[in-house]
Parts: C-alpha cells; structure tokens; sequence
C-alpha cells in the first residue's frame, strides 16, 4: 500500500529542491548567454551544450535524488545528513560542469589566413583576458593573427607539437584586427554566391543590410570557424560587425 503522507513529504522536498536548483540554474543561463558565451558563439562554440549538461545535473538529477533518497519517516538527525549529503553531491557536480563551461567559453575571434578562428580560454591560457583587452574591449576579443617571421617558424612548430595547440591561439602574435581590413577584405566570401543557395541565409543578410544602413557594396562576409557551428560575420570596410548569419554547413571549405 502506498504510504501517501511519505509520497506527499517526498514530493514536497524535491519541489523545494527543484525550486532552488532552478535558481541557480537561471543566474548560470544568464551568465552564459551574457558574459561567457554572447551569440553568436552560444551556438556555434558549444554554449548549448554546456546549457544541457548543468541543466541535466541541477534541475534533473539532484531534485529526482531529493525525491528517492527523502525519508519522513528517519529521524531528524538522519534526515538532515542524507539532505547535506544529497545537496553535496549536487554542487560538486554543479561545480565541475560548470568549470567545464567556463573553460571552454571563447575569449578570441582570431584573423589566420583567410578566416576567423574562436579560440577558447582553455588554449589561451589564464591570462589571455587581460592581454587581449588591448586589442579588444570585447569579450571574445577580434584580433588579427599576424604571420610568423623567419625566426619564429621552427619555435611555433615545436610549441604546436609539443602543446597541440594551433598557431592562431598564439596571444604574442595577436594584432588589432581593423589595421588589417584591406588585407582581411580580400577573403571575404562571395554574399551573392553564399546566400542563392539558402533563402533563409539570404532573408537574415538583407535584414542586417537594412538594420546597417549598409549596401552590399559596403559589406564582407568573412567565415567565423568554431567547435559546432560555423557562421559568417558582415563587416564593414572599417572592420565594424554589423551581425551574423547562421551558416548551413561545417566544414569552412563549402562556403
């Protein structure tokens, strides 16, 4: 027989827990949308996935604990060590999921080549925010990747082998991008190519024209590479974003 007085006590212990835990959860959700993974990275640099994983953890997986473990029926003593234990287990996988998000987030679109790469806080190293502050007062920073000189070749190869680490993640070769736009514009993408094929590319291009006040004479598109998404960003001539359009493909060599 179903003891209900016990299920109602249960019930009412996990929509406390749930309450609180969505809490937590809404402060993170506008962490991650404002400070560490702005659009259009929320999508295209694994924001999402970080969303899933500590909603799996403090609004799934701890309340439905709460439910199972919850027992009226010990005594108070018992009680309240199984809900420290509970809410312990919670926050230390609370904690790691997030430290996981944070070290992800994005902190740089670096200019290499012929395209922007995002380069996350985890390749650039502790204190890369405070030096790409002085390219950009935005968080991710635009910077621009200048080529390695003769000396450096042999250096960069064996910090990539030894780091796996891409030479775009390399802060001490970093440079204001917008001192570089005549160089940067000649790799912008061809707009009238890339939207004919995808309406929808080419209903958000033409919107963003209209919210710039800019003709497609005035505009480059240029690849922004990421983890799970790759987007294409409209700039102006003086280096100016003016918003991004969502691109229908992964590989940065089927624009």
């Amino acid at each position: 027989m179903i003891d209900r007085y016990a299920l109602r006590r249960r019930t009412q212990a996990s929509a406390i827990h749930f309450s609180f835990s969505l809490i937590i959860f809404a402060a993170f959700v506008w962490t991650l949308l404002t400070l560490w993974y702005p659009e259009p990275y929320f999508t295209a640099s694994g924001g999402w996935q970080g969303l899933k994983l500590v909603a799996l953890v403090d609004i799934v997986l701890g309340p439905l604990v709460m439910f199972a473990i919850f027992n009226p029926a010990k005594e108070k003593a018992k009680l309240l060590g199984d809900i420290v234990v509970i809410i312990t287990l919670q926050l230390g996988a609370l904690i790691w999921g997030v430290v996981q998000v944070y070290q992800q987030r994005p902190l740089a679109a670096a200019f290499f080549e012929d395209r922007f790469y995002v380069v996350s806080a985890a390749e650039l190293g502790k204190d890369a925010q405070q030096q790409l502050a002085q390219f950009d007062s935005q968080i991710p920073a635009m910077v621009y990747v200048r080529p390695a000189r003769p000396e450096e070749v042999a250096e960069n190869l064996k910090r990539m082998r030894e780091t796996h680490l891409p030479p775009y993640a390399f802060v001490e070769r970093y440079q204001p991008y917008q001192q570089q736009m005549a160089e940067i514009s000649q790799f912008a993408a061809d707009a009238e190519a890339v939207i004919s094929h995808n309406p929808a590319m080419g209903e958000r291009y033409r919107e963003l024209l209209t919210a710039s006040g800019l003709s497609p004479q005035e505009t480059i598109l240029l690849p922004l590479i990421s983890k799970y998404h790759n987007v294409l960003i409209l700039m102006d001539m003086k280096g100016g974003v003016h918003g991004y359009l969502d691109a229908p493909y992964k590989r940065s060599d089927q624009i």
